[in-house]
């Protein structure tokens, strides 16, 4: 609990038997899941969320979400692999680190638009509530900022405020990436409707080729 008396105030929300190292901070509204193993010197933005079972490296930069069951550190913020270890720490089964690793393949390395392989991961595992968590996941960000559109255009319409209908983008997810991958981001249109496409690694600025 290195942390916790630091942010009180903030309204973080800290899971069960987490690990914080020296001079972690976490800037407000954050969301840790249980079992989550946080390094030193890292640094979490507001409102970021942390998986339960994730694993966060050395003096890491946490701008985007952290997927369930994965390691990452750096800055930018890359997926490394799952985190085995700590699977293996919580008696975690080996068809259910799997079963985790082929759908974290799939999902951070396999072809075609980020939220088509969502898609697929989930109608592969349907029934696999452990792999439903990472699915779940990532679909709650998304509509997390498909509401804050609707919001965003019920105040626009009802109390006449102007705001501005830009393209809005969120990098939660699929910002966690390398040179290995391509970005896909998630678009919303002035209408709430959401659009994913994808940009090729040369588009994404100081992602080296």
């Amino acid at each position: 609990q290195s942390v916790a008396d630091e942010h009180g105030n903030f309204r973080d929300k800290l899971g069960n038997e987490c690990v914080l190292a020296n001079s972690a901070t976490l800037a407000g509204h954050v969301q840790v899941g249980n079992h989550v193993t946080i390094g030193g010197l890292t640094g979490i933005l507001q409102r970021m969320r942390i998986g339960d079972h994730a694993m966060i490296g050395f003096q890491a930069h946490v701008a985007q979400d952290v997927p369930p069951f994965m390691t990452v550190d750096g800055h930018p913020l890359t997926v490394r692999a799952v985190n085995v270890v700590g699977l293996k720490r919580r008696k975690f089964s080996r068809s259910d680190m799997h079963r985790i690793r082929t759908a974290y393949r799939m999902l951070f390395f396999g072809d075609g638009y980020f939220a088509a392989r969502v898609e697929q991961v989930s109608a592969d595992y349907s029934t696999d509530p452990v792999i439903g968590k990472i699915v779940a996941f990532i679909r709650e960000r998304a509509l997390q900022v498909e509401r804050g559109a609707h919001h965003r255009e019920h105040v626009r319409r009802h109390v006449g405020l102007h705001i501005h209908r830009e393209a809005r983008h969120d990098l939660s997810i699929q910002g966690l990436l390398d040179r290995r991958h391509a970005v896909a981001h998630l678009h919303l249109d002035g209408e709430g409707k959401r659009h994913v496409y994808a940009l090729g690694r040369g588009d994404v600025p100081g992602l080296r080729r």
